[in-house]
């Protein structure tokens, strides 16, 4: 018997032989789209939160005005809002705030050509209703315009839970992709050590010795393909998240990519907690699902013998 578990683990090569390295760079270069779509779903998600946090509640009066008597009557209006239970942080949006968000698309040079509507922001707590609001706005200032940011911040939640599930599908097809390239490399595996198999089988191997030597290979080539992929990855990781600072904080400057490259040390090369925890797990998560096509795959061959 001891002769037998000899043979099958050093005396026969039951390995991936020439085919191993190009089986480790597919699944190297399988990880690295998985991670970069992880990646992907991590920006997303946080983007999302975001966005909604941002948009909830938030309301926006816009009043319209084409002389400078109606800033005693914002201002009115904001000491009514700041009355009211249920309303925070109401504000008169000075003038050239407004001119500032405006000017990426009417310029900088708009002058007193445009007549801009006075703009009233504020946090509405979920106890006070927009009609009740609305009411309130509508007595004071009947011409003004009232919107919810809410409806924007759900379309946004939807976009953002649509990314998320991008990046998780292309995943999952990334790791549909490396196990069918496991399992093509086990069925060569099988296919050329076929005789082997056979003798070490009708001496008496058992099915678990040939497939756990098989998948013990396998599983190795796959934990070492699942670390490159992360190496791989995970600059361009940061160099994605660098790029895409300015989306989170308001304060960031935004930077071509070419700039950032010439720039690489500016890059902070630490990842989110939960993404760094996803990309350490990915190669175990790689090697068992190798592991497991290869016992599954060799089990099911090895039953046609008698």
């Amino acid at each position: 018997m001891s002769d037998r578990r000899h043979a099958a683990k050093g005396g026969i090569g039951l390995n991936l032989g020439a085919g191993r390295r190009t089986v480790m760079a597919v699944i190297a270069a399988m990880s690295a789209i998985a991670a970069l779509a992880l990646g992907g779903w991590t920006a997303a998600r946080a983007l999302s939160a975001q966005w909604r946090q941002a948009a909830l509640h938030t309301v926006t009066i816009e009043i319209p005005t084409d002389d400078t008597t109606v800033s005693p009557t914002v201002d009115a209006l904001v000491t009514r809002l700041k009355d009211i239970p249920g309303v925070a942080d109401a504000r008169h949006v000075p003038a050239a705030d407004v001119r500032s968000l405006l000017a990426p698309w009417l310029g900088t040079d708009m002058g007193t050509a445009l007549a801009l509507p006075a703009v009233v922001t504020l946090t509405r707590h979920p106890t006070l209703s927009p009609e009740a609001l609305q009411q309130v706005v509508r007595s004071a200032i009947p011409e003004a315009v009232m919107e919810e940011n809410l409806a924007w911040g759900e379309r946004l939640d939807r976009l953002g839970a649509s990314l998320q599930a991008c990046a998780l599908i292309t995943a999952l097809l990334a790791t549909i992709a490396a196990a069918c390239v496991v399992g093509l490399s086990v069925r060569t595996i099988l296919a050329t050590r076929r005789q082997p198999v056979t003798i070490l089988h009708s001496l008496g191997a058992g099915d678990g010795l040939i497939a756990g030597r098989i998948a013990h290979h396998v599983g190795g080539t796959a934990l070492i393909g699942g670390i490159v992929g992360i190496v791989i990855a995970w600059p361009m990781l940061g160099l994605l998240a660098h790029l895409t600072l300015p989306f989170q904080d308001a304060t960031a400057t935004p930077q071509k990519w070419s700039a950032v490259l010439l720039d690489w040390r500016q890059i902070d090369w630490h990842l989110p907690r939960l993404l760094a925890w996803s990309l350490g797990i990915l190669p175990c998560v790689t090697a068992l699902i190798g592991w497991g096509i290869a016992q599954i795959n060799v089990r099911l061959w090895l039953r046609r013998f008698p």
